[in-house]
């Protein structure tokens, strides 16, 4: 169990006892309390955006002070856990969508961060040109669905495969693939 030198009760008592007095004492809280949001950050400090977690970690504890209702009877170090591993959890979200690897060559790659005009078909492209990864009909496969956005029942069609064939077929190439980077 965490001793918080703020407790719940101590943080309801704050809530309490300052209601309608606008939002300068919400800083005070953000001081006490911004401990937790660094803890709850420091688990991705080996990612190259840790800087940008611990900001989100910042807002999510803001979003959870700014939200919380003391009338619920609920926890606010649970309520701000909540609000800051949404804020990480969202950022990392959008963050992977950006993601490209580049294959340098046959061993090498790099990770490359992109805004969001870029496509993820750039990633696709990008490793069915390396031959040694996925056999032809693996690499036709992930071409036609991921690039070509054909269905599963067109690329079964033009390869006499059922569609579930197919799928499998995809998803054992999107093993490959993954196994890679």
């Amino acid at each position: 169990m965490n001793f918080f030198s703020t407790s719940n009760l101590d943080i309801k008592m704050m809530y309490i006892s300052n209601y309608g007095k606008g939002e300068a004492w919400m800083n005070d809280l953000f001081g006490e309390t911004r401990f937790f949001a660094n803890h709850r950050a420091k688990k991705y400090i080996r990612s190259p955006h840790y800087d940008d977690i611990i900001q989100e970690s910042y807002l999510g504890l803001w979003s959870a002070i700014k939200s919380f209702d003391y009338n619920k009877n609920f926890d606010f170090y649970r309520w701000a856990q909540w609000n800051i591993s949404s804020k990480i959890r969202n950022f990392l979200y959008e963050n992977k969508r950006h993601c490209i690897v580049v294959l340098d060559s046959k061993e090498s790659f790099s990770i490359e961060y992109q805004d969001e005009t870029q496509s993820r078909n750039v990633f696709f492209k990008q490793l069915l040109k390396t031959n040694h990864i996925l056999n032809k009909k693996e690499s036709k496969i992930v071409f036609d669905i991921f690039i070509a956005e054909k269905t599963l029942s067109e690329v079964g069609r033009e390869l006499l495969m059922s569609p579930e064939g197919v799928r499998k077929i995809k998803n054992k190439a999107i093993l490959k693939l993954k196994n890679c980077i």
